[in-house]
This record gives structure tokens, sequence and C-alpha cells, in this order.
């Protein structure tokens, strides 16, 4: 079920293993099975905004060149 899908962090993949064993392990014993599977936590990072093309030429007019 883990390689299927996989969890975005420990602690659902902490969650998951409760739910289908019954049984509550912790953050460390979690990354030392994830890691016998194969497997690595998944580090997520936010998604940076979109540029607006007017704003950026009118920032390059307004701002001093860098040599």
């Amino acid at each position: 079920d883990f390689t299927a899908h996989p969890p975005g962090s420990v602690a659902q993949a902490a969650d998951r293993i409760a739910q289908l064993t019954g049984v509550r392990r912790q953050p460390t014993q979690v990354r030392t099975f994830m890691r016998g599977l194969g497997m690595a936590p998944r580090r997520l990072s936010p998604i940076p905004g979109k540029a607006d093309p007017l704003r950026q030429a009118a920032f390059k007019k307004k701002s001093w060149i860098l040599c």
C-alpha cells in the first residue's frame, strides 16, 4: 500500500501503519521501516508564484544595473 500511495510525511505514514495494523509507532521507527522498504519521506516545498512580465520589465527599468 505504501508503494502505490506513498505518504507525504512520516506522521502520515505512522497514521497509516496504525490504521492497518492497530500498532502505533514512533516517528523514528517509521523512518527506519520506510528506509527498509527503500523509501524516503518526501520533502515538500512551496511552488513559486507566477511572474508578471510587465511588472518585471518595470522593475528592470527602475532598478540600477549590477555590473
